[in-house]
C-alpha cells in the first residue's frame, strides 16, 4: 500500500501592533494518494489577538500564528488518519457491478454492455 501526500500551504495575516489583533486566512490545498487521488482544497479564519491588553511584541505573534497553523494542521492529520477505514472504504466498490473479480488476464476478452 502506497500512501503519498503533496500539497501547499499559504497563509497570510494582518497585525495591529497596537491593539495585538490578529487577522488572517491558512488555505491548504492537498493531494492525497492511496490506490487513489483525492485533493483537499479548504481554508480556515483567524481571529485572535497576540498581545494581553495591546502592546504585541513580536514573539507574541510568532507564538500566537504557530499555535492556530498547529491546531490546523493537527485537525488535518485526524482528518486524513481517519480517511482510509472511512470514507475512502465506503467509495470504493469491493467488487464490480457483476459481482465477480475481474480476471486481469483476459481483460481484452470482456465486452462492454
Amino acid at each position: 500500500m502506497i500512501v503519498l501526500r503533496n500539497g501547499r500551504w499559504r497563509a497570510w495575516y494582518i497585525c495591529d501592533p497596537r491593539s495585538g489583533a490578529l487577522n488572517g486566512r491558512i488555505s491548504v490545498d492537498v493531494h492525497y494518494y492511496e490506490d487513489g487521488n483525492v485533493r483537499l482544497q479548504t481554508h480556515k479564519d483567524v481571529d485572535g489577538s497576540a498581545g494581553a491588553g495591546g502592546g504585541a511584541t513580536a514573539a507574541e505573534l510568532v507564538r500566537a500564528i504557530a499555535a492556530a497553523e498547529r491546531a490546523f494542521q493537527e485537525s488535518l492529520g485526524r482528518g486524513f488518519a481517519g480517511l482510509n477505514e472511512g470514507a475512502f472504504k465506503a467509495l470504493r466498490r469491493q467488487l464490480p457491478v457483476t459481482r465477480q473479480k475481474v480476471e486481469w488476464e483476459k481483460i481484452s476478452g470482456y465486452r462492454v454492455g
